[in-house]
């Protein structure tokens, strides 16, 4: 029987740092577990699009992410709160697909976050 082939998807990393990057991801939970370094928690947004972070950033004492904090501000009619009031560790943001599915970054996010 033939191993199934996994999915490819593009997401923007968003780093702590105030950086981003568009990196080409197997569409796997480990691999976004990777990207920001624990378990994830997910951000849903009303544009076509949601983003992942550690949900343990705050335990794990993560650094503050202004960036993707400017981001999901904008974006995002209520924050999620932490203690320091920013999102904590990587972001990850990808496009939302048919039934849950993941789907790759649209341009107008790569776009807008590098404009930021």
């Amino acid at each position: 029987m033939p191993i199934p082939k996994v999915k490819k998807v593009k997401c923007l990393l968003i780093t702590t740092n105030d950086e981003s990057q568009v990196v080409e991801i197997p569409d796997t939970l480990s691999q976004l577990q990777s990207l920001v370094h624990g378990n994830i928690e997910a951000i849903y947004t009303r544009k076509g699009i949601h983003c992942y972070v550690n949900e343990d950033g705050i335990y794990k004492k993560l650094p503050p992410n202004r960036l993707a904090t400017r981001f999901l501000f904008i974006h995002l009619e209520r924050m999620p709160m932490t203690e320091s009031g920013f999102i904590l560790g990587p972001m990850i943001v990808l496009g939302d697909g048919n039934e849950g599915d993941e789907e790759s970054v649209p341009q107008w996010v790569i776009d807008e976050v590098k404009s930021m």
